[in-house]
């Protein structure tokens, strides 16, 4: 199995187990405060990925960060059969495919979103472009900040610069349309027809 296959295999297990306990969302935010220590501690990294080290040494460097922190039972046992099995290093591989399995089960669709107009700033927070928005039915929408026209893809790319501003003002066009229909009364003061 690939690197990636590996990580999805563990995740799906990870997430099926935590699902059955209870709420998953504890054990990503526990996930990726484990990464965060990681990041921080470069030696700890290097001990816990290296391979010279037994894996009931990198067991029981598991189970004291464990009582030092609160963890999940779950996320501890998950963590010391990625230590015996040599597979620590897939652990950022897993916590994005864990959370990309807690966003489908929370009912959150992921979407990018292009703009003619600045969004207005209550739609996104200040320390991320990614914003959740609810919806009455419980299902919520996620995504990302506008995409960089640059970055398209396929027979589009030369012109998709071209093409986005075209439909950005067919989109603008039919909403001043609309708002025309509503009519002055509605429309919020200091905007003329």
């Amino acid at each position: 199995m690939t690197r990636r296959e590996n990580a999805i295999q563990y995740a799906k297990g990870l997430f099926a187990v935590v699902v059955g306990d209870g709420n998953p969302r504890p054990v990503a935010e526990q996930v990726q405060l484990f990464l965060g220590l990681l990041d921080a501690q470069p030696d700890l990294r290097r001990a816990l990925m290296n391979a010279a080290i037994p894996p009931d040494r990198k067991q029981r460097v598991l189970a004291d960060l464990a009582a030092l922190s609160p963890v999940s039972p779950v996320l501890l046992r998950f963590l010391q059969l990625l230590a015996a099995r040599g597979h620590l290093s897939l652990l950022p591989d897993v916590a994005a495919e864990y959370d990309t399995r807690l966003l489908q089960h929370e009912h959150v669709v992921s979407a990018h979103v292009t703009t003619a107009i600045p969004l207005p700033a209550i739609a996104r927070p200040r320390s991320s472009r990614r914003w959740h928005v609810r919806r009455e039915d419980g299902a919520g929408e996620h995504g990302s900040g506008p995409r960089d026209p640059g970055r398209r893809r396929g027979p589009h790319r030369q012109h998709g610069v071209r093409r986005q501003h075209q439909a950005a003002a067919r989109a603008a066009a039919r909403a001043d349309g609309r708002a025309r229909l509503i009519g002055a009364a509605r429309r919020p003061a200091g905007l003329s027809p």
